[in-house]
């Protein structure tokens, strides 16, 4: 090994430019993978196409459609129950037919009203005439429709469009919200006001934001890094070298995403941020060990080669424990996470093999003084790190006891959290789809809710009135929830079709008692419908399955899984087997992944990283000492969110990760420089004041540059990575606390 790292470090030094090249050939051909790139933000990203949830997903929507939908709410501060705005949208909900995938648009102006004259049923739009006392005295009798495609006070009217299933491809969302957009710019000017909700909306929300957060906060990210690296080494070659390798590295796991067929989603938007905060970590501590150097007069060569040498197996080591601890979130069904930690993994191979072919080849090939820190040199009995050594020493006891009594107090609070999430609550506060969400909720009850198939365990099945009837009861169990709003599905079209085929009075608004009648009721029904506006929505052509759609007012996905469990069990009871249509099961399914990813995904990167250490020092007791300092700052960063009321969600569980991975990293430098100190003066406190002076320093500038890196996502409108910066930054800032005070007080324990 230290065959290999001589000739390594000499090649490095002896031929610069053939390092230098070779780096940035190895960067040109990644780039060809930036065209390869595509992009789903759909919930069918978690999961492989084989999976059972996703194959159930695909049998659902072959018989009933997607449940993908946009529910675009017209309202109008005055009154929209004028002749004139009726028929705008009614014009609206004809062009909506119109945006691309839309095959199914639902709207008060085609709703099918139902309605017997001269001993003959009548089906026919609510909007045939645009009279408006007709169209309330119908609205009337259609009870259903309020609170579904209008609201209770009449002053919020929802047309519906849903879009084609496409069955494992992702739907079109820019074009689809073009269209949709484009199709209102005509109505700019008439005082209708559009609240623009629903499931296709809201996703192409979580792109459009996402997305914009990354514009808008990595080159601030940057440019903020830059000006701090201007602060701590005024130097050209101390500013650009981290950003440079910073720059190659990043765009080169991008060009490896392409290459590889990797997906790009929300949750791979982190790779920027953890790939800066790689880079940074191995650039500084060869330049801080550089111009320690050059500050006791070496040339550039000589404190290069020192340099790379100090920093050699402390680099190699942070870099298998860091791709290690990345690789064991790939250990889980959930493919985002999975190419998160792949990515992450080869970033951080990239940011090492990058690091010593840029850095080195560009302080030899500038000039002298673009490398030379301009900078004073402080006093090593005033540098303020010889006397935090030296009370360290002195109060190593009780530095122990305390953050003992720390990590105590952060445990409890951690198992105070709850894994939740609520996608409306992703965004900040005055993004137009939270503003569209809060305005219709002010009319309207339940804007979510789910699919459900009911089997009736046969082809024709549905026509059977004990199974109908059988359906109805437990209709009318889930409706005694309070949460449970509205349930809509093909029962209320046959009971309406039985009232006026029989007498038209309410007495006869039942199922049909024979399974003749159902089949003549949903014939006359489907012979007066207009095409697209069928039953298909809520019965499979083989009249097997019955679809039913229920809204609630639940807003969490905790509320949600929970209710959603009670269904199942009130169905069993019923002797009922049913199944979730939709994209709900998905939600439901990543939701109770992510604490067992979670768990797994540390508990083997702590494992694994013991082991590594292990072997490298042969110290079993140093091996189980050096997690300490990195499991802590965790522990502290989740009793953080159990204070703030912050929920474990995909977003919360992945910085554990990713902080992880960079705390070791401080910590086998520490620990490598110590115990290379100590066997060099055979004198702790010597070890400790130069493991302080050297590798203290380092670990002080990558957390305060990290810190406010991360700190930028503070700016995101999409809250997950607003979350996700502020606790990076939080947990970060402990684990430097740790490492400082914590680490070397248990080494000195150790070594007493």
């Amino acid at each position: 090994m230290q065959a290999l790292k001589d000739k390594f470090i000499n090649f490095v030094l002896n031929k610069p430019k053939l390092a230098l090249s070779l780096s940035l050939v190895l960067f040109l051909l990644s780039l060809f993978g930036l065209t390869k790139i595509t992009s789903d933000f759909t919930p069918r990203i978690w999961f492989k196409d084989n999976h059972p949830v996703l194959r159930s997903l695909d049998e659902f929507e072959k018989r009933f459609g997607t449940d993908q939908v946009i529910a675009l709410g017209v309202y109008h501060s005055e009154n929209l129950f004028t002749p004139k705005r009726l028929r705008q949208i009614q014009e609206i909900t004809e062009e909506m037919w119109q945006i691309d995938s839309v095959y199914r648009v639902d709207s008060l102006s085609n709703f099918n009203h139902i309605q017997s004259s001269k001993n003959d049923i009548e089906i026919t739009p609510l909007f045939e005439e645009l009279d408006v006392d007709k169209i309330i005295s119908k609205l009337n009798k259609n009870p259903d429709l309020y609170n579904n495609l209008i609201s209770e006070d009449r002053e919020l009217i929802f047309i519906r469009a849903q879009i084609k299933p496409l069955f494992g491809k992702a739907p079109k969302y820019e074009k689809i919200m073009d269209d949709l957009n484009s199709l209102l710019e005509k109505y700019e000017d008439t005082g209708l006001m559009f609240l623009e909700v629903g499931s296709i909306p809201i996703t192409h929300a979580f792109k459009e934001i996402s997305l914009t957060d990354n514009l808008k906060i990595i080159p601030f990210m940057f440019g903020f890094i830059f000006l701090l690296l201007i602060y701590f080494y005024r130097s050209i070659t101390g500013i650009i070298a981290p950003m440079l390798v910073s720059f190659i590295t990043i765009l080169s796991v991008f060009g490896i995403l392409g290459y590889i067929g990797v997906v790009f989603n929300s949750i791979l938007a982190a790779i920027p941020g953890i790939i800066l905060a790689i880079c940074l970590a191995d650039t500084i501590h060869i330049l801080t060990s550089y111009y320690q150097k050059r500050h006791h007069g070496e040339n550039v060569l000589t404190a290069l080669r020192f340099a790379l040498n100090k920093n050699f197996l402390a680099t190699v080591l942070t870099t298998i424990t860091t791709s290690i601890s990345f690789i064991t979130i790939a250990f889980t069904d959930l493919i985002p996470l999975q190419d998160l930690g792949t990515l992450a993994a080869i970033g951080s191979l990239l940011a090492w093999l990058n690091t010593y072919l840029v850095l080195p080849p560009m302080i030899l090939l500038t000039p002298e003084s673009w490398s030379l820190q301009r900078k004073k040199k402080i006093g090593s009995s005033h540098n303020p790190l010889i006397k935090l050594s030296d009370g360290i020493l002195k109060y190593k006891t009780l530095i122990v006891i305390f953050f003992s009594l720390i990590s105590l107090g952060s445990i409890y609070l951690s198992t105070q959290n709850e894994v939740n999430s609520d996608p409306v609550k992703y965004f900040r506060d005055g993004t137009s789809i939270k503003k569209a969400y809060y305005k219709s909720k002010e009319h309207f009850e339940g804007l979510r809710g789910i699919d459900i198939e009911i089997d009736s365990g046969k082809a024709d099945g549905i026509k059977d009135p004990k199974f109908l009837n059988k359906v109805e009861s437990f209709f009318k169990r889930l409706e005694k929830k309070s949460d449970i709003i509205q349930i809509n599905s093909v029962l209320t079209i046959l009971k309406k079709m039985n009232k006026y085929l029989l007498s038209g009075k309410d007495q006869d608004l039942e199922i049909p008692d024979s399974k003749e009648k159902i089949a003549e009721a949903l014939m006359l029904y489907s012979f007066g419908l207009p095409q697209g506006l069928g039953l298909d929505n809520y019965v499979s052509i083989d009249n097997r399955y019955i679809n039913f759609r229920l809204r609630w007012t639940l807003e969490t996905t905790k509320e949600a899984v929970a209710t959603h469990k009670e269904i199942y069990k009130i169905a069993k009871e019923m002797g009922l087997k049913i199944r979730t249509g939709g994209y709900f099961p998905i939600y439901a399914q990543v939701n109770e992944l992510v604490v067992e990813s979670f768990l797994t995904s540390m508990t083997m990167a702590v494992i694994f990283v013991s082991i590594i250490i292990l072997v490298v020092f042969r110290n079993l007791k140093l091996a189980l000492l050096a997690m300490l300092p990195n499991v802590i700052p965790l522990t502290m960063g989740a009793a953080f969110m159990s204070i703030f009321d912050i929920y474990i969600d995909i977003g919360t569980s992945i910085v554990s990760a990713i902080c992880l991975g960079i705390a070791v990293d401080d910590t086998i430098h520490f620990i490598t420089h110590f115990e290379t100190n100590r066997k060099k003066y055979q004198d702790t406190k010597k070890a400790l004041e130069q493991t302080f002076l050297s590798t203290g320093k380092a670990l002080i500038l990558t957390t305060v540059l990290l810190v406010v890196g991360f700190g930028s996502f503070i700016m995101a409108d999409f809250l997950p990575n607003h979350y996700f910066g502020i606790l990076c930054a939080i947990v970060l800032s402990f684990a430097l606390i740790t490492d400082l005070l914590f680490l070397p007080a248990l080494l000195l324990l150790r070594r007493k």
